[in-house]
């Protein structure tokens, strides 16, 4: 059974009759029952998946409950606001307001939040993903499912486990957390850059082209704190590389099918995470130790035209390996 560090809290937060209830019985029991039972209060829940113990909150949705939202919010770390795809336009205006209410509870927390299109099944009407984003200002995923049939809870349940163990994510969120030293403009920019790696990464497109979106983060971030504080600044390029870093191993791994783990176990420095860092156009080896429970292996990965990141990116990416105790599967 996963250990307490493998635990991730997801909070399910929506309207009354949005459909929360159903969506977590679909995700922790694999059921569904038509008749509709009101949530009082809220429900907790667990499902057991990857070597990922998943701790659900489903908080009811009355204006009574909408109270508690803030409080199971302090430590979930991903929120799932679900909404009703079938009386969507009708109630656009309401869920865009929750949706920045959960956001204003995000404060200094590390907290993402997705949205989640319920009742799929109820509504035969097109649906444009770009514009609800548009419309609810909402930069994250968005999923549209059905409890009922069962449909794109696969996808929603794939990448909750991506998001509990995926380095990149976590590294993003790190990055977050230190651009709230830097001012305000400054803190914007990057947080445009991020928006525009992730864009770039999961596009059609070569592996040189998304390499190329790397380094260009890398050094856009560079270009704008260059003029912010010397103690911000080393935070925030810091992050920055930990973010390219975490950027190109996964990406290697997405595009030669390996998984690799981050687990506590034998590491013997930075070595045993890149061997020969070399210049542009050069091959390198990128060597990975999976370790702990899971047991012992290595990935073997090879690319070209990497850049080269500072060592001390490569010791937070070690820290962060070891400290997860848990297998990433990418």
């Amino acid at each position: 059974m996963p250990g307490p560090s493998n635990r991730f809290n997801v909070v399910f937060l929506g309207s009354h009759e949005a459909g929360k209830s159903a969506i977590v019985n679909r995700i922790c029991r694999d059921e569904f029952h038509e008749e509709y039972e009101t949530t009082m209060g809220a429900m907790y829940h667990t499902s057991f998946r990857e070597n990922m113990q998943f701790c659900i909150w489903d908080v009811g949705g009355s204006p009574r409950s909408q109270f508690m939202w803030p409080t199971f919010l302090k430590d979930a770390k991903l929120c799932i606001y679900c909404f009703d795809l079938s009386s969507y336009l009708s109630n656009q205006g309401e869920i865009a307001r929750h949706i920045a209410q959960i956001k204003a509870s995000f404060i200094d927390k590390e907290t993402t939040l997705w949205l989640v299109g319920t009742k799929r099944d109820r509504t035969t009407d097109q649906i444009n993903i770009s514009v609800i984003c548009e419309q609810l200002a909402h930069t994250g995923p968005v999923f549209l499912v059905s409890a009922k049939s069962g449909e794109g809870i696969g996808q929603l349940v794939s990448s909750m486990c991506q998001k509990a163990v995926a380095p990149l994510h976590q590294s993003i969120q790190k990055l977050r957390r230190a651009t709230k030293n830097l001012p305000e403009e400054q803190a914007s920019n990057i947080s445009h850059e991020i928006d525009e790696l992730m864009r770039n990464l999961q596009s059609p497109g070569t592996l040189e082209s998304r390499q190329d979106a790397i380094v260009s983060f890398q050094d856009n971030c560079r270009h704008h704190v260059a003029n912010a504080a010397s103690t911000g600044r080393k935070q925030v390029l810091k992050a920055v590389s930990f973010v390219a870093v975490s950027a190109l191993v996964t990406l290697i791994a997405a595009m030669t099918g390996f998984a690799i783990g981050f687990a506590a176990g034998i590491w013997t420095g930075p070595g045993a995470f890149i061997s020969g860092v070399l210049g542009a156009k050069a091959a390198t080896v990128v060597v990975m130790s999976i370790s702990g429970a899971i047991g012992v292996g290595a990935g073997l990965l090879t690319t070209q035209s990497l850049f080269k990141p500072p060592s001390d990116t490569i010791m937070a990416v070690e820290d962060t390996a070891r400290n997860a105790r848990i297998q990433t599967v990418i």
